[in-house]
């Protein structure tokens, strides 16, 4: 999935994983791809240009009804020691938004309508309290990266964005934004986290050394690639329910979402 840093960067910071994988796996060559957002990932899959993805939740979901595909493992997180994150809608800290109904009239920054902790988790918090954001917002705006929407908030692009507390700490600690800077005004309740997925055509004994080798990662090698975690756990298909009845409640064809 994108990520905050260049092409080459974001590669690199996956390099490990490619490398550890070859290691443990015999006769394995790992070809490491980015592509620019979520439905390039969903379509690799798709059409067999990609054997494993790491998608978002809701990215997860829209590849079900599309490709070929199945959860298998997700990451624990670093900072929390859990294996999911939180939604949370952001301001400027003296701004006059302090709850959700003061965002009524105001701009607001989303990530992209593939992104779940930067759109249907927040889209769906939002209805549920009566704010319809073709109707309630001033503008409505999708910056195409988390680091997009912290962005647009701190500048004043935008009065308020959506995002999710791992990127928001990201950004904290990599000095990019302060807390006397920025606040977050609503967290969400506990996603669970971002799914590795595989296809289901693939080799059942490729696919069983895969999870193997992912949940027996060592935390040092874990901590040192792109998503900075203490490891892997087991994932499937089910717990991503969640977002199929989010799906629901905002009548969502999840066929023809894009």
């Amino acid at each position: 999935i994108p990520g905050e840093a260049e092409l080459e960067a974001e590669l690199a910071l996956w390099k490990p994983i490619a490398e550890y994988l070859e290691q443990r796996i015999a006769n394995l060559k790992v070809e490491m791809k980015v592509c620019t957002d979520y439905t390039g990932v969903i379509q690799a899959m798709k059409y067999g240009h990609a054997d494993v993805a790491y998608f978002g939740p809701f990215s997860y979901v829209l590849a079900t009804t599309q490709a070929n595909v199945e959860a298998v493992v997700r990451a624990v997180r670093k900072k929390t020691g859990k294996d999911g994150y939180y939604s949370v809608i952001i301001t400027q800290r003296y701004s006059p938004i302090q709850t959700l109904e003061d965002l009524r009239g105001k701009t607001f920054a989303f990530v992209e309508p593939t992104s779940t902790s930067g759109y249907l988790v927040p889209l769906t918090i939002l209805k549920k309290n009566g704010i319809d954001p073709e109707t309630s917002f001033k503008r409505v705006f999708f910056a195409g990266s988390h680091g997009g929407v912290i962005a647009a908030v701190k500048t004043g692009q935008v009065d308020a964005g959506a995002t999710n507390d791992t990127r928001f700490t990201m950004a904290i600690e990599s000095g990019y934004i302060t807390e006397a800077e920025l606040v977050i005004i609503h967290r969400s309740e506990f996603i669970p986290g971002s799914p590795v997925a595989v296809r289901k055509d693939m080799d059942p004994e490729l696919k069983k050394a895969f999870v193997k080798a992912m949940l027996q990662m060592p935390k040092e090698l874990a901590l040192k690639t792109a998503t900075k975690n203490l490891g892997w756990v087991k994932a499937k298909d089910e717990d991503y329910n969640f977002i199929r009845e989010m799906a629901k409640i905002l009548n969502l064809n999840l066929a023809e979402h894009k």
